[in-house]
């Protein structure tokens, strides 16, 4: 089953689709992009916040306590990404229709797991040199994996949550709310 799933020209006619349903929709573009901010403006505020809080109250390097937000809102932007394209399938039938195709239902859900996991994977060692510049690449390969399962976690949660679109704008704002 797999192996049909993982043929180079279906697994890019597939990546193609996606990249042309996020492309069509403003607000998964802006999601999409806003996810490479967060490791780009800790980076930039790093100096001046580490110098103000080291001045202000005598905190060293405060700007670390920073880096789990910056690694962990772009997994849970992705994740959002794929939850609303796999709730807009099943809104428009297309889940429904995969469960006769060869690919299925299990193995496109298996292909928009694995391909948040890479995009979140690669966002975080996109953040390494910004954010981490210390850190080994045993600890960031670490990072990177969880931070992929907390991206497919958020994936998979929105559509289980949600019925259709509508519900999940209702279940991001509420989980928004939840995560401030």
């Amino acid at each position: 089953m797999m192996a049909i799933m993982l043929r180079p020209a279906r697994l890019v006619r597939l990546l193609a689709g996606d990249a042309l349903n996020v492309a069509r929709d403003p607000m998964l573009l802006l999601a999409t992009g806003m996810s490479l901010l967060p490791a780009l403006a800790l980076h930039l505020a790093q100096p001046a916040m580490d110098g103000a809080a080291l001045a202000a109250f005598g905190i060293v390097q405060l700007s670390r306590y920073l880096v789990p937000l910056a690694l962990l809102i772009p997994a849970v932007l992705i994740g959002w990404v794929t939850g609303f394209l796999l709730l807009e399938d099943r809104d428009e039938g297309t889940l429904l229709a995969l469960d006769i195709t060869p690919v299925g239902k299990s193995g496109f859900l298996a292909y928009r797991a694995g391909v948040t996991a890479l995009i979140a994977a690669g966002i975080t060692f996109y953040a390494w040199p910004l954010i981490l510049p210390g850190i080994g690449v045993a600890t960031v390969i670490c990072l990177a994996v969880l931070v992929a399962l907390n991206a497919v976690g958020f994936a998979v949660v929105l559509p289980a949550i949600a019925r259709n679109k509508v519900e999940g704008l209702a279940v991001t704002k509420l989980t928004n709310m939840v995560a401030l």
